[in-house]
């Protein structure tokens, strides 16, 4: 009989000891939930996505300039209208992108890609 009440005891402080570390809490024993993706975590046509396509122009715009394959005025042009596309993009991800305002974006950047290639082409 000690030795039942002993054992009790011991387990009981087991118990208290490794539910005051933190070790083997219930909620611990569950999975968290994964976190909602955003826009800005996401993949193509998101946010995120927009952000590239946007540096990427103005990388493209920049290499042209560089190598003479295009002026400085139209890549002035060029840049503008490509940071009239960003600015679009950073007001209207304020209140969260949706699907139709992603596809007006991602055709302004279509237009302004193809503007690249004919600035290439023009001079």
């Amino acid at each position: 009989m000690k030795r039942t009440y002993l054992n009790a005891v011991i387990f009981a402080a087991m118990m208290a000891l490794v539910s005051s570390t933190g070790f083997a809490r219930a909620d611990d024993a569950l999975p968290a939930a994964p976190a909602a993706s955003t826009d800005a975590t996401a993949g193509k046509g998101t946010g995120a996505h927009i952000e590239k396509r946007i540096d990427k122009q103005h990388k493209r715009i920049q290499k042209l300039e560089e190598k003479g394959k295009i002026t400085a005025d139209q890549a002035s042009d060029l840049n503008k209208q490509v940071d009239a596309v960003a600015t679009k993009e950073q007001s209207e991800k304020a209140n969260g992108l949706n699907k139709s305002e992603r596809k007006e974006l991602n055709q302004e950047l279509n237009a302004s890609s193809k503007a690249i290639k004919a600035a290439k082409k023009k001079k």
